[in-house]
């Protein structure tokens, strides 16, 4: 019979594997196989903000590669979709500004509106949580 510091050091094993490859993933932009990779783990609160992070770097690392390959449109889209779902924050500023000075194009939303989302907020959106 596994004691219960045994059943928790594996747990925490099988959590690292799960996030380690989850990091992978965020750092390609890849929302999807997050999703996928986190299962039913996407609903622990007691790790909401890790998987949040995931998340946001995810829309991070997407945005920044559609910069590069100069899709502006569909980087605006997903900067959007960001505001939308974490609010405004300073990753999400500098990115804007990059886009801004890549496409030569202003946003459609200004630094001082108040978009103050709580933190964890991105467990109520359709487009991380929904399938």
């Amino acid at each position: 019979m596994l004691s219960t510091n045994e059943l928790g050091i594996l747990l925490q094993k099988q959590w690292s594997k799960i996030i380690s490859k989850c990091e992978v993933f965020a750092l390609k932009g890849n929302i999807k196989d997050i999703k996928t990779t986190l299962g039913e783990f996407i609903n622990l609160s007691s790790r909401r903000d890790k998987i949040g992070d995931l998340f946001r770097v995810s829309f991070h690392s997407k945005i920044k590669g559609l910069l590069a390959q100069k899709k502006y449109k569909k980087a605006e889209a997903i900067i959007y979709s960001y505001i939308d779902i974490f609010g405004l924050d300073n990753e999400i500023i500098s990115i804007m500004k990059m886009y801004e000075n890549f496409s030569k194009t202003r946003l459609a939303i200004t630094q001082n509106q108040n978009n103050r989302i709580d933190r964890d907020n991105w467990i109520n959106s359709e487009i991380i949580m929904g399938n």
